[in-house]
Protein backbone atom coordinates (compact mmCIF):
# COMPACT_ATOMS: atom_id res chain seq x y z
CA UNK A 1 0.00 0.00 0.00
CA UNK A 2 0.79 3.27 -0.50
CA UNK A 3 0.20 5.87 2.34
CA UNK A 4 -0.55 9.56 2.43
CA UNK A 5 -1.33 11.99 5.37
CA UNK A 6 -4.19 14.51 4.25
CA UNK A 7 -5.58 17.73 5.80
CA UNK A 8 -7.26 15.60 9.24
CA UNK A 9 -7.19 12.14 7.23
CA UNK A 10 -5.19 8.89 6.43
CA UNK A 11 -5.28 7.91 2.19
CA UNK A 12 -4.15 4.69 1.10
CA UNK A 13 -4.03 3.72 -2.23
CA UNK A 14 -2.93 -0.39 -3.84
CA UNK A 15 -3.89 -0.62 -7.51
CA UNK A 16 -7.54 0.04 -7.80
CA UNK A 17 -8.09 0.54 -4.66
CA UNK A 18 -8.48 3.63 -2.50
CA UNK A 19 -9.00 4.11 1.25
CA UNK A 20 -9.92 7.43 3.27
CA UNK A 21 -9.80 7.23 7.03
CA UNK A 22 -10.54 10.53 8.52
CA UNK A 23 -11.75 12.07 12.21
CA UNK A 24 -15.53 12.14 12.41
CA UNK A 25 -16.75 13.93 15.39
CA UNK A 26 -16.08 12.38 18.83
CA UNK A 27 -13.94 9.69 18.87
CA UNK A 28 -14.93 8.14 15.55
CA UNK A 29 -13.23 7.56 12.40
CA UNK A 30 -15.20 7.10 9.28
CA UNK A 31 -13.43 4.74 6.84
CA UNK A 32 -14.40 5.18 3.16
CA UNK A 33 -12.93 2.88 0.55
CA UNK A 34 -13.50 2.53 -3.45
CA UNK A 35 -12.43 1.06 -6.54
CA UNK A 36 -13.47 4.32 -8.49
CA UNK A 37 -10.35 7.44 -9.42
CA UNK A 38 -11.96 9.47 -6.65
CA UNK A 39 -14.54 9.79 -3.84
CA UNK A 40 -18.11 10.58 -4.38
CA UNK A 41 -18.99 14.14 -3.10
CA UNK A 42 -21.29 14.42 -0.14
CA UNK A 43 -22.00 12.94 3.05
CA UNK A 44 -24.66 10.12 2.14
CA UNK A 45 -26.26 9.04 5.13
CA UNK A 46 -24.19 10.52 7.55
CA UNK A 47 -25.06 13.98 9.31
CA UNK A 48 -22.41 16.23 9.37
CA UNK A 49 -19.84 16.00 11.95
CA UNK A 50 -18.10 18.81 14.09
CA UNK A 51 -14.47 19.32 12.84
CA UNK A 52 -11.80 17.22 15.30
CA UNK A 53 -8.56 16.88 14.02
CA UNK A 54 -7.30 13.42 13.97
CA UNK A 55 -3.23 12.68 14.08
CA UNK A 56 -1.41 10.51 10.98
CA UNK A 57 1.74 8.77 10.52
CA UNK A 58 3.24 6.63 8.41
CA UNK A 59 5.32 3.10 10.27
CA UNK A 60 7.20 0.91 8.75
CA UNK A 61 5.33 -1.71 8.43
CA UNK A 62 1.90 0.33 7.70
CA UNK A 63 0.66 3.75 8.76
CA UNK A 64 -1.97 4.33 11.65
CA UNK A 65 -4.32 7.08 12.71
CA UNK A 66 -5.54 8.79 16.00
CA UNK A 67 -8.93 10.35 16.89
CA UNK A 68 -9.58 10.54 20.39
CA UNK A 69 -9.15 7.35 21.64
CA UNK A 70 -9.68 5.38 18.87
CA UNK A 71 -7.04 4.42 16.71
CA UNK A 72 -6.91 2.43 12.93
CA UNK A 73 -3.80 0.77 12.34
CA UNK A 74 -3.68 -0.24 8.11
CA UNK A 75 -1.35 -3.03 7.54
CA UNK A 76 1.04 -2.31 4.73
CA UNK A 77 -0.88 -5.48 3.09
CA UNK A 78 -4.10 -3.33 3.49
CA UNK A 79 -5.84 -5.21 5.98
CA UNK A 80 -6.77 -2.68 8.99
CA UNK A 81 -7.85 -2.87 13.36
CA UNK A 82 -9.20 -0.81 15.28
CA UNK A 83 -8.40 -0.05 18.73
CA UNK A 84 -9.61 2.25 22.21
CA UNK A 85 -6.41 2.23 23.78
CA UNK A 86 -4.31 -0.80 23.42
CA UNK A 87 -7.53 -3.16 23.33
CA UNK A 88 -8.42 -4.62 19.90
CA UNK A 89 -11.86 -3.92 19.10
CA UNK A 90 -12.09 -5.05 15.30
CA UNK A 91 -9.95 -6.52 12.79
CA UNK A 92 -10.32 -7.47 9.53
CA UNK A 93 -10.27 -10.87 8.17
CA UNK A 94 -7.10 -11.11 5.85
CA UNK A 95 -5.57 -14.30 4.57
CA UNK A 96 -2.44 -14.48 1.76
CA UNK A 97 -0.01 -16.38 0.98
CA UNK A 98 2.41 -12.85 2.31
CA UNK A 99 3.05 -14.54 5.92
CA UNK A 100 1.10 -11.09 6.77
CA UNK A 101 -0.88 -13.05 9.64
CA UNK A 102 0.29 -16.07 11.67
CA UNK A 103 -2.46 -18.25 10.20
CA UNK A 104 -2.42 -18.32 7.01
CA UNK A 105 -4.36 -21.09 5.44
CA UNK A 106 -4.83 -22.07 1.66
CA UNK A 107 -7.45 -19.58 0.85
CA UNK A 108 -6.76 -16.24 -0.35
CA UNK A 109 -9.32 -13.85 1.04
CA UNK A 110 -8.80 -10.26 1.03
CA UNK A 111 -10.76 -8.29 4.01
CA UNK A 112 -12.35 -6.01 1.41
CA UNK A 113 -13.93 -7.75 -1.86
CA UNK A 114 -15.69 -5.32 -4.81
CA UNK A 115 -18.15 -6.87 -6.83
CA UNK A 116 -19.35 -3.71 -9.76
CA UNK A 117 -22.93 -2.64 -8.95
CA UNK A 118 -23.77 0.07 -12.17
CA UNK A 119 -21.05 2.27 -12.06
CA UNK A 120 -20.16 2.15 -8.39
CA UNK A 121 -19.50 -1.28 -6.45
CA UNK A 122 -20.79 -3.21 -3.30
CA UNK A 123 -18.32 -3.81 -1.01
CA UNK A 124 -18.29 -7.16 1.40
CA UNK A 125 -16.36 -6.45 4.36
CA UNK A 126 -15.19 -9.63 6.70
CA UNK A 127 -13.97 -9.18 10.47
CA UNK A 128 -12.36 -11.70 12.75
CA UNK A 129 -14.21 -13.23 15.22
CA UNK A 130 -13.49 -12.34 18.60
CA UNK A 131 -13.51 -14.96 21.16
CA UNK A 132 -16.68 -16.99 19.03
CA UNK A 133 -17.54 -20.20 19.69
CA UNK A 134 -19.16 -22.09 17.02
CA UNK A 135 -21.10 -26.31 17.48
CA UNK A 136 -21.52 -28.32 15.10
CA UNK A 137 -21.77 -28.14 11.57
CA UNK A 138 -20.17 -25.15 10.47
CA UNK A 139 -20.84 -23.61 6.77
CA UNK A 140 -18.55 -21.86 4.38
CA UNK A 141 -18.50 -17.74 4.23
CA UNK A 142 -20.14 -17.65 0.63
CA UNK A 143 -22.58 -14.95 -1.26
CA UNK A 144 -25.74 -15.80 -1.79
Amino acid sequence: MFFEIGENCLLARSGNERIRIEGWGENALRVRATQNEKFSEGEKALEKAPFSAAKAKILENGAEIVHGNLRCFVHQNGWMAFFRGETLLLKEYYRDFSGANAHSPSLKLRAREYEPHGSDYRITLRFEAQEEKLFGMGQYQQPE
